[in-house]
Parts: C-alpha cells; structure tokens; sequence
C-alpha cells in the first residue's frame, strides 16, 4: 500500500509538473502578447508574483488529494479487515450453533434413555416383588413338606419300633432291649454273659436311657425290697481315668450331661478306692460308682430289637 501510495504520489508531482509547465508557457504566451497592449504589465514585479501564486494552488490541490486518497486506502483496508473477522466470527458461531445442536440431541437421547432405563427399573423391581412372593410361597410350602416328612419319619419310626420286639423277660426302650439278671457275676463274667445271649453290657448313650434304667432299676428294687447293684459296659482297666464303653466308645463322663456318678458329702465317685476300682455299676438309685472288677453283681444287658414274629 506505501508503494502505491508513493508512486501515486510521484505520478501526480509529474502531472503536476507538466501542468505547472504548460502554465507557465501559457502565461508567458499571455504576458508577451499583452506587453504590446499593456505596456504596464510587463513590468518584473508583476511577472514574478503570477509565477509565485500558481504553483501553491496546485500543490494545496495535490496534497488535499493524496490525503483523501491515503484516507480511502485506509478505511477501505479497514472495512476489509473488518469484513474478514466478521466472516470468522460468522463461522465460529456456525460451529457453536452446531455444537449447541449436537449436544441438544445428545441431552434428548440422554432423556430418552433415561425414561428407557427407569421403565425397565420398574419392570425389574415388579418382578423382584413377585419373586419374593413366590419365595415366601415356597418356603411356606418347604416348611409344610418339612413338617409331613417329620411327621411320616415320626409315624415311620414308630411303626419300626412297634414292628420290633424283645425277646421274653426283656424290656424295650427305642430300638433296643435290656436285661436285667437275677444273679451275680463278676464285671467280666457278667460281659461274657451278655455276648453269648448276642448282647453287652448296656451302653448309655442318652439321657432318656438312664432315666429309663434308673426307673427299671428302683422298680425292681422296691419288688425285692433290696437294694442291688448292675454292672455297665463301663470300665478303666486300659488306663486309669479313661472310661471307655464296651463298644469301644470312650465316656468324658467327668465333664459332660452324661455322667451320673454317685456324689454326697463324704462319697464322690468315681474314688478308685484302694486303687482297685476299675468297673462301673448302676446304685440301687441309678447312679453310678466305680467298684472292684472281680465283686460280683448283678448286671445289665443289651441288644438291638428284633422282628417280631408273625
């Protein structure tokens, strides 16, 4: 744009010289023909002020031009800056427009995913419902098919015991038979006994089996207006304080609900007195104490029931 501006510049000083020139040749035209009108003029004074004055016209013409023109340049230059950035800020917008319409559908899918998701939330929670409904339905129905399968266990195990029977003279309890001599032995004659009759001497394993005992026990005591004693298959003879049952069992009859030893003020069993106490026998009481293996007394077997004949 300077050099423009500059050779615009030097074109019109050029014109401006060739006019200044053609002037002056035309005045000097002028003034030689009016010197033989007006003898006057032709005086060096006059000649010299024409001369002065005309090119300071052209000049203030010339510069009042080449401002008006830098003044176009300029605003034009302008305008077309301005243009330029008004066209990006015209596409910045167009982008922000479409960006804006991007994620205005995206918040619209958004929307609808998210009324997709909260039907299928319900839908999962309703069947959530009726499937606690159908668990508490069939617990119900579990709890009830477990109470006639005990109650048909129940009915079965008391038609197996009722099948079952004792041999004569034996009594029966549950599943088993028990015998209760009428004569004295020692502990391990009294074991002999018992197996060639296919039976030990009784295991107690339950607390309703001693009751059971205990009971048979003082009522035959109370017949025979005794009070006699029965062997058990309870011994220490391996190893002293280990009370094993004859089926191999061993008893922590010391600690647990199953131990029924004898205890009163000045007796508590088992006492090992004389060091020589090893075999177990049920008191006229029920309750037990430890006593000499070789003593003899009477003694209690046992067997499992058997079918009962037709």
């Amino acid at each position: 744009m300077a050099m423009e501006g500059d050779m615009t510049y030097q074109g019109l000083q050029f014109a401006s010289e060739d006019t200044y020139c053609g002037i002056n040749q035309e005045s000097a035209e002028k003034t030689t023909g009016e010197k033989s009108q007006s003898p006057e003029e032709d005086s060096p004074e006059a000649k010299g002020s024409s001369n002065i004055q005309m090119p300071r016209r052209v000049t203030g013409f010339i510069i009042i031009f080449i401002i008006q023109l830098v003044t176009i340049i300029a605003v034009v230059f302008l305008f077309l800056q301005l243009s330029r950035q008004l066209e990006l800020n015209n596409n910045e917008v167009l982008l922000l427009n479409i960006k804006l319409k991007e994620s205005e559908e995206k918040i619209t899918a958004m929307g609808r995913n998210q009324t997709s998701l909260q039907m299928l939330l319900k839908q999962v929670e309703e069947k959530l419902t009726v499937m606690t409904k159908n668990q508490s339905t069939l617990q119900t129905n579990v709890s009830q098919a477990e109470q006639k399968i005990t109650a048909l266990e129940g009915n079965r195990g008391q038609t197996d015991i009722q099948s079952k029977c004792c041999p004569p003279q034996w009594q029966k309890f549950e599943h088993s038979c028990y015998f209760l001599t009428t004569f004295s032995e020692s502990w391990q004659n009294a074991k002999m006994h018992c197996q060639r009759q296919s039976s030990t001497l009784v295991v107690i394993n339950s607390a309703g089996e001693q009751d059971f005992l205990r009971q048979n026990v003082e009522d035959l005591n109370r017949k025979l207006n005794q009070q006699l004693w029965y062997w058990i298959g309870l011994t220490d003879t391996e190893v002293e304080g280990r009370w094993k049952w004859v089926d191999g069992t061993l008893c922590d009859c010391r600690n647990n609900a199953n131990s029924y030893w004898y205890v009163d003020s000045n007796v508590r069993e088992p006492d090992d007195w004389d060091n020589n106490e090893d075999c177990v026998l049920m008191r006229g009481d029920g309750r037990w104490g430890d006593k000499n293996c070789d003593d003899n007394r009477r003694w209690i077997c046992e067997k499992q029931t058997e079918r009962c004949p037709p």
